[in-house]
């Protein structure tokens, strides 16, 4: 859910922000839809919002560009963590965990406020969520969006291998092997129940994340493709979402989202990575520049903060706003979007600028005898 650019690539993928911006608002709006209209996966509401159930899909866009953006600067140093794995990890650590870990204080506020549910304020959900181990350790879950922050954390820590990996053998080996293994243990899990936790860490996101590294990758490598390749690329994302959109509207989606999302996740990874590096290309030059502009940037830069926060602060507009107002799911629906948006808005953005943006320019002090790492 974060980016780290150089400088070098800041004013080329400005656009990274924009789609950034669009993922984490369609979440929040997302679950203003779910606790509209219950149901999921089947849309209780009018048709024009059955568009809204998609959220999973928006959590599968911020995998890929991470691993897309965290991969442009080993891409311009040999494939190699800049600064060593531990350096690697320390700045991924300054950037995810003291805007997660205030967040996370927040919601438990906000839950014990709201619901008087003091059950879930307990040691284990404390803990668990405190040092990310969500994924992995069940426990009352204070904040419903915290469950990809965990599995993106963990991603982190397979970056290093994963550069080693594509060092040694290649970037299409070391991605087609990774969807391979991974596919491979997927179908496992299905089958024999030691394995069936497999399914349930969303194993699917390593591939997306590798799908991005690629991505990434190719873009830093290639550089701006010539005209008549940049039309040819434009092209190929336009029949790739054509495609894409087609099966959309011919499958029932309660069909699509089958198998925990696997193959639906895989399938706009790729269209995802795809469209990434076709931007980074100079295809679709329209498109990047409404991505990459000032309002959109503006949003994108705060986006995390929208990510982590915005549950509990719309869940207080529906206990002390909507709820109050109107029983009608629509327009319960509507309040939390004519109230709801502004506060989360507002909110996150506070968060950004007490916790996040603070934490991304002081970063931590080097710790003396901390031994670093090799590189990648």
């Amino acid at each position: 859910m974060s980016t780290e650019l150089t400088a070098r690539s800041t004013t080329r993928l400005l656009y990274l922000d924009g789609i950034r911006a669009l993922a984490a608002w369609y979440v929040v709006v997302h679950h203003m839809w779910i606790e509209s209209f219950p149901g999921f996966p089947r849309n209780t509401g009018p048709v024009g919002v059955g568009w809204l159930r998609w959220g999973h899909l928006a959590v599968a866009v911020f995998i890929v560009l991470s691993g897309f953006s965290l991969s442009l600067a080993p891409a311009r140093h040999g494939d190699h963590a800049v600064g060593g794995s531990a350096e690697f990890l320390r700045r991924r650590a300054w950037r995810i965990l003291p805007t997660y870990w205030v967040a996370l204080f927040l919601s438990f506020v906000a839950l014990v406020l709201f619901t008087g549910r003091l059950d879930v304020v307990n040691p284990r959900s404390v803990v668990v969520y405190g040092l990310l181990l969500q994924d992995v350790i069940g426990a009352p879950t204070p904040n419903g969006a915290f469950w990809s922050i965990a599995l993106e954390w963990h991603l982190y820590f397979l970056f290093p291998g994963l550069l080693w990996a594509v060092r040694r053998w290649g970037q299409s080996v070391t991605v087609a092997a990774t969807t391979a293994v991974v596919t491979v243990l997927f179908l496992l899990s299905s089958e024999f129940d030691a394995l069936r936790k497999i399914g349930t860490l969303v194993p699917q996101f390593l591939v997306l994340f590798t799908f991005g590294i690629a991505a990434g990758r190719a873009v830093v490598r290639h550089g701006t493709a010539d005209a008549t390749s940049q039309r040819w690329l434009g092209a190929g994302v336009g029949a790739a979402f054509a495609v894409a959109l087609t099966i959309f509207v011919l499958v029932a989606p309660e069909r699509l989202m089958g198998a925990d999302f696997y193959w639906l996740d895989l399938g706009v990874g790729a269209l995802v990575a795809l469209f990434c590096y076709s931007l980074g290309r100079g295809a679709l030059p329209g498109v990047a520049a409404a991505l990459g502009s000032g309002p959109m940037v503006v949003l994108g830069s705060f986006s995390y903060s929208v990510y982590l926060i915005h549950a509990p602060i719309f869940f207080g507009v529906m206990y002390w706003v909507a709820d109050p107002l109107t029983s009608s799911p629509m327009g319960r629906f509507l309040v939390l979007l004519l109230v709801g948006i502004p506060a989360v808005a507002a909110g996150s953005y506070a968060l950004f600028r007490l916790v996040e943006r603070p934490a991304m320019e002081r970063r931590w002090p080097r710790v003396p005898g901390l031994r670093r790492l090799p590189a990648g």
